[in-house]
């Protein structure tokens, strides 16, 4: 084969690689795949550094008071679902205060 030809053959194979659809499944293996984050460990922190951390992890925070917490509960007490649980970005935490 001379050169030319190998170069012809070579700009073909090119052109026909970068135009080649990608596989059915390719699109499907990632629409269907979670990105995820973990809950991370709040408890004995405040009400907003609870809470900031939460949102830096990707989650949306939901305060709730546990009941005979007193009038002013002041720390984290526990997380649903709990701290090292893995979700998709975004879900709520529930973030439960007490004394």
């Amino acid at each position: 084969m001379t050169a030319r030809r190998t170069a012809a053959a070579l700009t073909v194979l090119a052109a026909l690689t970068v135009a080649a659809p990608a596989p059915a499944h390719a699109a499907t293996r990632y629409r269907s795949a979670k990105v995820t984050t973990v809950v991370p460990y709040v408890v004995g922190l405040d009400e907003q550094a609870a809470s900031q951390r939460v949102r830096r992890a990707g989650l949306k925070p939901h305060v709730t008071i546990q009941k005979g917490s007193g009038d002013y509960p002041v720390t984290t007490v526990y997380t649903r679902p709990g701290a090292g649980t893995r979700l998709p970005f975004g879900t709520e935490v529930t973030i439960v205060l007490g004394e």
